[in-house]
């Protein structure tokens, strides 16, 4: 999976936690997020354990290849500046 998919898909992620949290949940933004976003890390564990159909060893190769150090410095740095200014 290339990066630019990975962006994409958190993306929307986002976006469908921000519109859920702002439609049902109705908490301030940041606390809404973090919360939507622990229960499915949870339901995500929970659903391992049970052994159905993640593949761990898929999920951690795509994270092993992400260099994150360039990542952030050249690709989130300015993005996090900006947004903390």
């Amino acid at each position: 999976m290339e990066l630019i998919n990975i962006i994409s898909i958190l993306i929307t992620l986002a976006a469908l936690f921000s519109y859920i949290n702002y439609r049902f949940v109705k908490l301030p933004s940041a606390i809404g997020l973090m919360l939507i976003t622990l229960v499915l890390s949870l339901c995500l564990i929970i659903i391992a354990n049970l052994g159905v159909g993640i593949e761990e060893a898929s999920i951690r190769k795509v994270m092993g290849e992400i260099d994150f150090s360039e990542a952030l410095l050249h690709g989130m740095l300015g993005f996090l500046l900006f947004a903390g200014a």
